[in-house]
């Protein structure tokens, strides 16, 4: 089973709070692609949650911010390569679900330009927050329910290949974080090092 494990409260400067969201691979007959992309739908909401509770000011809530542009791009990459073409055939809504897709993609755009400490960030979180509330509450109500029609067995496999995905993708994020925390590094160096050179005055 996917497990979810909740986050240290908000604030905590030493923190990455939405570190502790990220789920483990499904296991069994619970692993089903239902369930997968059900439980990352509340990956996500916590995420929500704790960008909205998080103070404004400081690096906490850009973390947060980060780990939620980077969980909502997973989601659409893994449900558009696997779950969206293996549902076509039972469900009418795919075409509409891609279009909603796109649209939270320019929302959270927007959203990543703007100053958390803002008001208008504020309201901006709160109108993406709806949007995906309700990209994610008609897939679980109405597509996911069209999904059952294709049978446990496909779900348990398409739930495992989502899984792996999803896990995938994560490990590959991780990876270019890391390059890009030495490359900053490296250039933090190189700007000490020519202050030192060539200093001032």
């Amino acid at each position: 089973m996917i497990a979810i494990r909740r986050p240290a409260p908000p604030g905590d400067p030493e923190r990455v709070p939405a570190e502790a969201l990220h789920s483990t691979a499904p296991a069994g007959e619970d692993g089903d692609a239902v369930h997968v992309l059900t439980l990352h739908h509340e990956v996500m909401r916590t995420l929500f949650d704790l960008a909205a509770a998080t103070p404004p000011e400081g690096e906490a809530r850009l973390a947060v911010l980060d780990e939620l542009a980077g969980e909502m791009d997973m989601h659409e990459k893994i449900e558009h390569e696997i779950f969206y073409p293996a549902v076509r055939r039972v469900t009418g809504m795919v075409p509409a679900a891609g279009a909603e897709h796109r649209q939270l993609a320019d929302q959270l755009a927007i959203l990543l330009t703007l100053d958390t400490a803002s008001a208008e960030f504020d309201s901006h979180l709160r109108a993406l927050r709806n949007a995906v509330e309700h990209h994610a509450g008609t897939e679980e109500r109405e597509m996911f329910a069209a999904a059952r029609s294709l049978g446990r067995t496909e779900l348990l496999r398409l739930g495992r290949e989502l899984a792996d995905r999803l896990e995938e993708l994560r490990r590959a994020r991780t990876q270019r974080l890391i390059r890009l925390g030495r490359q900053v590094a490296l250039e933090r160096g190189r700007g000490r090092l020519g202050r030192a050179v060539h200093p001032r005055g």
